[in-house]
């Protein structure tokens, strides 16, 4: 009987472990991520965090910072909370252009935007004023804005 239970748990440590590999493999490429990224030891990475408590109308400039180096833009993200319709969110430079090849559409609660391939646009001057832009159809709240920057 000792023998019987011992196989019994054996087997079902098995079965466990490789139900274990086959849901781990499934979703593997899930965790990639969208972007290209830099390597971590690469140094003048930053990420400066924008924080928003809501968004409910169509604002300029509802967030406006002064960029505080000379920097290059890499990446810009966005998650909110209660997301419903959909936000539509643009960085533009201090002379209106956009810093992006498209507004970023925050329409569940994660929104990723494709950065212009336009370096005259993505590197940024020091103390160059920069804008957020908000188009709405819906509301979120909670947002934060991560911009990924490299300092020049």
């Amino acid at each position: 009987m000792k023998k019987i239970s011992k196989l019994i748990l054996t087997l079902v440590l098995i079965v466990a472990a490789l139900a274990g590999l086959i849901y781990q493999g499934s979703f593997a490429d899930r965790a990639e991520a969208a972007t290209s990224n830099p390597s971590t030891g690469s140094s003048g990475y930053q990420v400066i965090a924008l924080p928003i408590s809501a968004i409910t109308t169509t604002t300029s400039g509802i967030v406006k910072f002064k960029a505080p180096w000379p920097m290059r833009i890499v990446h810009m993200s966005a998650v909110g909370n209660a997301v419903t319709g959909t936000c539509t969110l643009d960085l533009v430079n201090s002379v209106g252009t956009s810093l992006l090849s498209s507004a970023m559409t925050l329409s569940t609660s994660v929104g990723d935007a494709t950065l212009t391939a336009t370096t005259a646009n993505l590197n940024i001057t020091d103390e160059t004023n920069i804008s957020l832009n908000t188009a709405n159809t819906g509301t979120a709240n909670n947002v934060t804005v991560l911009l990924g920057i490299k300092r020049l």
